[in-house]
């Protein structure tokens, strides 16, 4: 069912059941309130007088791990990653405490990966990383990003992680990512 202009009432003349139903209940059904499904969720517009229902996801993962990778790259325990339903764009918020596990003044980063139906692979351009960190000083990093370039469908958005060539390893915890679809 789609939204339609309603009716304009002319006095004198006779409103029928099928005409108060069109432009009364039917446009009704289609408002927020009626198809909203999810507590927390929002809704954007996908098209003219067209309201989707959208779910704000996040995921955590805690654990302390480290990694020699010098490119992106998963953890051991993969993620955090979370699947949604996106139009063409979303906000993407992601953070992480980090440390160099071995030398003063190394960088490592975190970015994050698109797949579904959206293929966009995690680099620098997406990316927060840290530089100068001080040897077992653990530093909060964390970054929002909107996407828009966004095929509409099931997305899957992962962290991935990466350290300085020649200084490794770095260690990331406290992970999280939280996606806005839009």
């Amino acid at each position: 069912m789609a939204w339609s202009t309603p009716l304009t009432a002319v006095s004198g003349n006779l409103l029928t059941a099928a005409q108060y139903n069109a432009s009364v209940r039917d446009n009704l059904a289609v408002t927020a309130p009626p198809i909203a499904t999810t507590p927390g969720s929002h809704f954007v517009a996908t098209g003219a007088n067209k309201l989707a229902e959208r779910i704000i996801t996040s995921d955590v993962v805690n654990t302390a791990e480290q990694t020699s990778a010098t490119s992106y790259s998963d953890m051991a325990t993969v993620g955090p990653r979370v699947t949604v339903t996106t139009g063409a764009s979303a906000i993407v918020l992601m953070q992480a405490r980090c440390r160099n596990v071995t030398g003063n003044g190394r960088f490592s980063a975190v970015t994050f990966e698109v797949t579904g139906a959206t293929s966009i692979i995690g680099d620098d351009n997406w990316s927060v990383g840290t530089g100068g960190i001080l040897q077992n000083n653990p530093q909060r990093i964390g970054v929002s990003r909107r996407v828009t370039t966004l095929n509409a469908g099931s997305n899957t958005f992962t962290m991935r992680y990466k350290c300085q060539v020649g200084y490794t390893p770095a260690q990331f915890e406290h992970r999280e990512l939280v996606v806005i679809p839009l």
